[in-house]
Formats: structure tokens, sequence, C-alpha cells
């Protein structure tokens, strides 16, 4: 006599022919959260590698295809602040915003201590101007940008605009940025309200001469001490 038959197994879900078990959906879950991951990061990459080929071409080939004349509001001041503004010295260009979780704050703090480094290796004879430009003009008002650049460094200059000259002056300089919903940046869908969102963007600092020319660039991968010693190498 056969006994009763076995009752299935509560973790294997039949599909058709084929046994699939929850703990390999949900293996199969981690894996496709993975792949999202890989494929926004590869994006954000692709991006910021072709915004640093255009500097390099730039300096390679000593044409003005990078950089330009730009005029937005001063976010201390709330007064409109031109680059002529900016010659006579060096100063360095960063692109960000101020609601950034934490890769702005890192390049920018890096960016203050390296420019004190520049300070005192110098004997305070070679002062590079600092320069938050943000991609955010929706949110980062005067109000938001001013005493947030003040947190990083003294001489750091905060400045805003409308959509449009952030779009110009972007465009100019070769910057990637795209705003992306909190929901669509960690996979968990849309949904997100108007003001909550990340702005995805390339991660560079632009070096400009006392001409207000672009000379150079430093990526992500630099540390403080290193961009310190190649603004001294430059910057005499």
């Amino acid at each position: 006599m056969t006994g009763p038959p076995t009752p299935p197994n509560p973790a294997t879900k039949s599909t058709g022919s084929y046994n699939v078990s929850y703990a390999s959906l949900a293996l199969a879950g981690v894996t496709g959260a993975g792949l999202y991951y890989f494929f926004e990061k590869t994006k954000s990459d692709r991006h910021a590698r072709a915004a640093l080929k255009g500097a390099q071409h730039a300096k390679v080939v000593g044409q003005a295809d990078i950089g330009g004349p730009f005029t937005l509001t001063d976010a201390s001041t709330k007064k409109l602040f031109s680059s002529e503004q900016l010659k006579g010295g060096y100063s360095l260009l960063y692109f960000g915003f101020c609601h950034c979780p934490d890769i702005c704050p890192d390049e920018l703090e890096k960016i203050a201590s390296a420019i004190d480094m520049v300070d005192k290796g110098s004997n305070g004879a070679t002062k590079v101007t600092p320069v938050f430009i943000t991609l955010d003009p929706e949110r980062d008002g005067p109000a938001q940008v001013a005493p947030y650049v003040k947190e990083f460094h003294p001489r750091m200059i905060g400045l805003t605009g409308s959509k449009e000259e952030i779009t110009k002056v972007t465009k100019s300089w070769r910057v990637y940025y795209t705003k992306a919903g909190v929901g669509e940046m960690t996979g968990n869908g849309g949904g997100a309200a108007d003001d909550d969102y990340l702005i995805d963007h390339s991660i560079i600092t632009y070096l400009l001469d006392k001409d207000g020319n672009f000379v150079t660039f430093f990526g992500k991968n630099y540390t403080d001490a290193e961009m310190a010693q190649r603004l001294l190498d430059i910057c005499k």
C-alpha cells in the first residue's frame, strides 16, 4: 500500500515543467538590482569620461572648445558675478549641488584642503580662488548656496542663476548632469516628490589661469596633497 502523497515544499514554486525556489527568485532579484546599479554607474562614468576627453582635447590641441565667459549670481552679495572678476589670479571651478549627500562635500573639502596647502607651501604668495557653481538652480538659491560654500572655505565663491544660465555655463564647460528621482536612483521606482531628487553629474574640478582660460582638470582620483602639488607647480 502506498502512503499519502508528499506535500509540496512551500519554498518551491512550480512554473510549468520547472521548479523555481523562492531562494532562486530572491537571488535573481538581488542580481537584477546589482545589474541596475552597475548600468547606472557605467552610464555616469561614460559621461564623465566624455567630459574628461573634451578637457584633454582642449589642453592638447590648444583650442577654446572648453570653458568660456559666464555671468551668474554671487550667492553672498546677490549681485551679478562675471568670470571677468576671476582674472588676475588662478581659480578652481567645481560644479555640484547643495543637497548632494557625499560626493560634493568630499570634493569641496578636498579642494579647500588643497588650497590651504598651496597657501602654506607658497608662504601666501600663491592664492587660488575656489568657485562652486550649482547644478540645481531650482533648489539652490542664494539663501542655500551662500552658507553652504562657507562651510568649506572662507574664500569659496558660491554661484547660482536661472535654469537657462546654468545650462549655458555647463555646456561651455562640458559638464554632464541629469536630475534623477530618489526612487529611480535606488531602483525603487518613481513617484518621488518634485523636490525629492538627486543630481547625477560628472566629478571634475577645472583650473583657470590668470586670464580666465582653462588650464587643466582634477578628477575624483586626485588627493588633496596631489592637487596641491600640481597647483604649486602650475600657479607660479
